[in-house]
This record gives C-alpha cells, sequence and structure tokens, in this order.
C-alpha cells in the first residue's frame, strides 16, 4: 500500500508542477496578447488610416514615395500580427494539452485511491 501511496504523492506533485507551466503560459498570452492589441490600435489601424495625399508637401514623386513607405510597413506589421496571433493560439493549445494531462493524472489518482480502499476493506 505504500507503494500506491507514494505513487499517488509522485502524481500530485506533477500535477501542481503542470499547473504552475499553465499560470506561467497564462501569464505569457496575457503580456503577448496586450502588446499585440496595443501594435493594432495604436500602430497597425492608425497607419492604415492615415492618407499620404493630404499634405501639399506630398504631391508627386514624396508622395508616391512615402504611400509606398506606408504600405510596405503595413504589410510588414500585417504579417507580424498574423504571427502572433497564431503564437498566441498554440499558447492557448498547449494549454488545454496541458490541462488534459491533468485530467488524466486526477483519473489515475482517483483508481488508486479506489484500490487503496479495496485493499483496507
Amino acid at each position: 500500500m505504500s507503494h500506491i501511496l507514494a505513487e499517488i504523492y509522485e502524481l500530485k506533485q506533477m500535477i501542481v508542477k503542470y499547473e504552475g507551466y499553465i499560470v506561467e503560459l497564462e501569464d505569457a498570452y496575457d503580456f503577448i496578447e496586450g502588446k499585440y492589441q496595443n501594435i493594432q490600435n495604436e500602430v497597425y489601424e492608425l497607419d492604415l488610416a492615415y492618407d499620404m495625399t493630404s499634405g501639399a508637401e506630398w504631391r508627386g514623386f514624396l508622395e508616391k514615395t512615402g504611400e509606398k513607405m506606408r504600405t510596405d510597413m503595413c504589410g510588414y506589421t500585417a504579417e507580424s500580427q498574423e504571427e502572433t496571433e497564431q503564437f498566441l493560439a498554440d499558447i492557448m493549445i498547449m494549454i488545454e494539452n496541458i490541462r488534459e494531462l491533468i485530467r488524466e493524472l486526477e483519473e489515475k489518482i482517483a483508481y488508486l485511491e479506489a484500490q487503496m480502499c479495496s485493499l483496507q476493506k
């Protein structure tokens, strides 16, 4: 029976470790998602909306050059934002996978506890 108790203890320690991973991933998700929203709201959307043609000094060649630079910058930002969205989705998948591992460990603990109870009878 002591080997069952030892195994239960080890499984509970694994659950604590996995829960710590979840906390770290959730903290990383919150941090990255905050930065993502900041870039989306304060840089990307404003940059897309900015009209280079309104200023007289931008007419002609400078206007075309400025517009190309803006278009390139928007493209780079959009690409980075898409990659960030995928990374955030990957974090959520990792969290769910760890939660599934925890559920499996909890089921094993319940089984071992039931086994212990049957041995005590």
